[in-house]
């Protein structure tokens, strides 16, 4: 068997005893002794039947593969994909077949259709250093405007080092500022769905199974509000409204007694920040923010 190097691949695939199994099926396919020596060069051919523009490729393919075996290399034909135009024309598969030259990235995190981070190098033939985000939570209206530099700072260096000791480091930092922020800041904006559904089976302070994190503040205010004679001077949450919530630790001072839940995190709804304001002055107190439980809600949750 030839131990010259310059076949840097083809003698991964043919050469040595382990190999013996990958020459058999090659012979199968046509090679020969003396095939197995030489550099193996791949023409990639778009052969197929379903256009007249594709039917003559393999002839040309064939007579790349002589050219390619007079120069004393083997030559592989191959398949590869081919796109009709003209069947697709007037479909959704046309969008992938007439496809313009937007951006190029070098790397970039792919999360599913139209949800994804890329690390842009060129736009449309400028040359460009920054990234795009597309249907991640770091670009949605529900994510705090003030957490969304941390958040992006962190991707972005993920992106970037593929360390997962410096990536760690940036988000103990970014926690570090997200603990001093202020409730105004950390808030999440999330639309409700179905509150009259879940209210109506709530008993006091007893939620049902299934209610959401969200639904669930807006329903405590509501229920704050009844408590404190306030339903008349503040507007309750309705299906279809945005509610304002931020996370509180149990040891929520007494006055705000009739704010504690069953469960180990509580929620506060917010309809307007200034009623949010006016109502912990009612009670003369203010819950401190739980950074603990609002860290892997407001912020972990949506890098993962």
């Amino acid at each position: 068997m030839n131990t010259d190097k310059p076949r840097k691949y083809s003698q991964k695939i043919v050469d040595g005893a382990a190999q013996a199994p990958s020459r058999s099926m090659l012979r199968a396919v046509g090679f020969g002794d003396e095939d197995f020596k030489k550099s193996q060069v791949g023409i990639a051919s778009t052969w197929s039947m379903v256009t007249p523009c594709n039917m003559h490729i393999n002839t040309l393919a064939e007579e790349v593969g002589k050219g390619v075996d007079s120069a004393g290399a083997k030559s592989v034909i191959y398949n590869t994909i081919t796109v009709s135009d003209g069947i697709s024309m007037g479909t959704e598969g046309m969008k992938y077949s007439l496809v313009s030259r937007e951006v190029i990235c070098d790397s970039g995190i792919f999360l599913g259709k139209k949800y994804y981070v890329l690390h842009i190098l060129d736009d449309e033939g400028v040359k460009v250093n920054k990234y795009k985000y597309k249907g991640v939570d770091v670009v949605k209206t529900t994510m705090p405007k003030a957490l969304k530099p941390h958040v992006k700072k962190i991707i972005e260096i993920m992106i970037d080092t593929h360390s997962l000791k410096e990536t760690n480091d940036a988000f103990m930092n970014a926690y570090e500022v997200f603990k001093g922020l202020g409730v105004e800041s950390i808030y999440k904006n999330s639309g409700i769905n179905n509150y009259e559904k879940y209210s109506k089976q709530c008993n006091e302070f007893e939620t049902v199974k299934g209610m959401p994190a969200h639904v669930k503040s807006a329903y405590f205010h509501d229920l704050i509000l009844e408590k404190l004679n306030l339903s008349g001077k503040y507007q309750k949450f309705k299906s279809g409204d945005k509610v304002k919530s931020v996370y509180v630790p149990t040891d929520t001072p007494a006055s705000l007694a009739i704010f504690n839940a069953p469960t180990p995190t509580k929620f506060w709804g917010m309809p307007a920040l200034s009623n949010f304001k006016k109502i912990l002055v009612k009670v003369n107190s203010s819950p401190t923010l739980d950074a603990v439980v609002a860290i892997p809600t407001n912020f972990k949750s949506p890098m993962e």
